[in-house]
């Protein structure tokens, strides 16, 4: 990974997050005032003078505060590139209108069914329409694509094309679900940048969520488990 962009705060301490256990699910500390908090715009200019941009990436997190928001709205008003946008509804640190506002002029936008849902109305019950749900909120905000992953339920992909249902991957042994959900975004923003089919960039992104969700923490130590992958998404679409 290129580390030019990576930031040295000498003031605000690198971003912690402690993570535990509720009936098999993660639940999440967001420790405040942390570096990535308080990224400076001037640096980011500086680290991608020299650089082709291809795509803007962030989540919702990180503009949880004042600072690091504003030098998003920068960088969007210096970049014109698609911009991705991976919600994580996480109280106390979000607000709606925040995220909501976030979304105008993204091109792509993941999220889980009850984000959809507590974004669209918190008072709205998820009753099997969410199909119906996904396509309102994708029109209402012009995006071009729109990702609702549903867990065990796999997940539903809005496209230029057309809508997509992606088929749940077994995995036999379910160790936590942590890193599941960036593990999909990656496989996602890969596709985008290689042009793979709308249909293989849901299949794989699942694929890979899965494996993930095989071992403890968000992240797997043998390498050739990523080389696997990648070996076969090349060799499957040339690219």
């Amino acid at each position: 990974m290129d580390t030019r962009g990576v930031q040295v705060d000498a003031l605000h301490p690198t971003g912690t997050v402690a993570v535990s256990l509720e009936e098999g699910q993660p639940a999440y500390h967001i420790v405040p005032r942390q570096a990535y908090d308080f990224i400076v715009l001037s640096k980011v200019e500086d680290a991608t003078r020299h650089t082709e941009i291809a795509l803007l990436y962030h989540g919702s997190l990180a503009i949880r505060h004042d600072h690091s928001r504003h030098t998003l709205q920068g960088l969007c008003e210096q970049f014109d590139v698609p911009r991705c946008i991976d919600i994580n509804l996480r109280a106390p640190w979000w607000h709606r209108e925040t995220v909501l506002n976030a979304l105008n002029g993204a091109y792509c936008v993941k999220l889980n069914d009850e984000e959809l849902m507590e974004l669209i109305s918190p008072d709205a019950i998820l009753e099997g329409d969410l199909q119906n749900a996904a396509e309102r909120f994708h029109e209402h905000y012009d995006l071009q694509v729109l990702i609702v992953t549903r867990g065990a339920r796999g997940a539903l992909m809005i496209t230029p094309d057309g809508v997509l249902a992606g088929a749940p991957v077994a995995v036999e042994t379910v160790m936590d679900t942590v890193g599941a959900g960036d593990a999909f975004s990656a496989v996602v923003l890969l596709g985008l940048l290689r042009g793979w089919a709308w249909t293989d960039i849901l299949d794989r992104a699942l694929a890979f969520a899965a494996r993930i969700c095989t071992v403890r923490g968000a992240t797997i130590k043998e390498k050739g488990v990523y080389a696997a992958f990648l070996d076969t998404w090349v060799g499957d679409s040339g690219g």
